[in-house]
């Protein structure tokens, strides 16, 4: 599959991205942004052709990809008609042997203070916050809620991390709601 995955990220095409093989209906839509032999890094795109922010997962995770389906080709007019501008990835492009693509998405969220989600694995874990750090091994997340609102801080162990996605809608509208909920204060 990793294979398939660099041909599609240099080609730079639209691809639905499959990781659960019990639900086909389930799938993620977005461009390839850069790989390596275990990471994908993915420009996400919204079921509305909307820029939907960027995410990191792991490659062993993603058991189908398509292209050129009827759903991209009409997600493709459906963007041209928006003019959906695509922000400019921070991020390198292709297949990237040399750097770890999950670091590069925590240190750009840490630098910028971004909003992240993160899903774990094994067990049940969907959390929005902000990375108060990493290490080699552990990341410590302070969680904050839709509204903004913050709760405790979790230290996750980084092999546990399913996915991490940064500058998504979810992310965006958490993102404003603490900027709101801090300037009230």
């Amino acid at each position: 599959m990793i294979n398939r995955i660099k041909k599609i990220c240099e080609a730079r095409d639209l691809v639905e991205i499959y990781t659960d093989k019990a639900n086909m209906e389930q799938f993620e839509v977005g461009y390839i942004e850069a790989c390596n032999d275990d990471e994908v890094l993915v420009h996400s795109i919204s079921p509305y052709g909307a820029d939907d922010g960027f995410y990191w997962e792991s490659a062993d995770d993603i058991f189908s990809l398509r292209y050129d389906t009827d759903y991209l080709k009409n997600l493709k007019m459906v963007m041209e008609q928006k003019k959906t501008a695509l922000s400019t990835s921070p991020f390198p492009k292709g297949c990237q042997q040399d750097m770890s693509l999950m670091r590069k998405l925590l240190d750009y969220a840490m630098e910028n203070n971004r909003m992240v989600r993160i899903m774990a694995k094994y067990y049940d874990l969907d959390a929005m916050g902000v990375i108060v750090d990493y290490d080699e091994t552990t990341l410590d997340l302070q969680r904050y809620f839709i509204d903004g609102t913050s709760t405790e801080n979790i230290i996750v162990l980084l092999e546990d991390l399913k996915v991490v996605s940064v500058e998504g809608q979810h992310e965006w509208k958490t993102e404003l709601a603490r900027d709101s909920r801090n300037k009230r204060q």
